[in-house]
């Protein structure tokens, strides 16, 4: 399965040394040698690189660490190739405007059923992977969902998630340049068996003074951070999500996060 790494922060930061280790997963730590992508917000925008390259030995991943600019938002993933065929259209993270912002989606799991949903004209994919389907869906979704209430918003969505999940393993990362939206279900584990947790996450609050050793995120004024990943990235007291449940975050604080685990995985 690929990886999926995310990052809200009340203040634009860089996360150098996390996107490093995160990307020797693809291909040296970690078999996931079919392609990276990230997107980092700049405002309603996002600096998007994407590579059919294997992450650990990049130079435009090195290139990417050292030159992306500082931001509240980043979405990353790194590939190992299940449906589709090793190209640039099969890369994630996908992007797409909506409403007058920059959407950008990363997938991990196997979801086949949603190969024969139909879309909307409007929201068809480019490349031939189930990923940039949900994405489809996930559009179609935010646009008939758009006229209700933030959090009946919130809700709705979070329920035809765990509709698509009921197909395969689903775990996600989204966003429109202000919130972060997680979605976590089951992913393969170390022992081979698929089960949750599908994501994990890490709440960190510090100060200009503190050096974030571990991380590599530079810290220029008082700082809060929610971050996700597929796996824990450093030896921090990462958290598991709950399965099939949306967890949405803001400035690096939470505006939408059910805890409990209702359905069965």
């Amino acid at each position: 399965m690929c990886e999926l790494f995310g990052m809200s922060a009340r203040h634009p930061t860089r996360a150098q040394m996390s996107l490093a280790l995160f990307g020797d997963h693809g291909g040296q730590s970690g078999p996931h040698k079919d392609g990276w992508g990230a997107a980092f917000y700049q405002g309603k925008d996002a600096w998007l690189f994407r590579s059919t390259e294997a992450a650990a030995s990049s130079a435009g991943l090195d290139y990417v660490q050292n030159h992306a600019p500082a931001t509240r938002l980043m979405i990353s993933h790194i590939r190992l190739a299940t449906h589709g065929k090793l190209a640039l259209e099969n890369t994630q993270p996908f992007t797409s405007a909506l409403f007058g912002q920059r959407i950008s989606f990363a997938h991990n799991g196997h979801v086949p059923g949603v190969m024969q949903q139909a879309l909307p004209r409007h929201f068809q994919p480019i490349g031939d992977t189930d990923s940039e389907r949900v994405f489809s869906v996930l559009l179609a979704w935010l646009e008939e969902l758009s006229p209700l209430p933030e959090q009946t918003r919130y809700a709705q969505l979070e329920q035809r998630l765990q509709h698509i999940a009921e197909q395969g393993p689903l775990n996600l990362l989204f966003s429109n340049g202000q919130q972060l939206f997680a979605f976590s279900n089951k992913r393969t584990q170390k022992d081979g068996e698929i089960r949750a947790p599908g994501m994990v996450w890490l709440s960190r609050q510090c100060s200009a003074q503190q050096e974030q050793r571990n991380s590599g995120i530079s810290i220029d004024s008082d700082q809060k951070l929610i971050l996700f990943a597929s796996v824990p990235l450093t030896d921090e007291d990462w958290q598991p999500m709950p399965p099939n449940r949306l967890w949405i975050a803001q400035d690096g604080d939470w505006v939408f996060q059910n805890t409990e685990s209702s359905v069965q995985v």
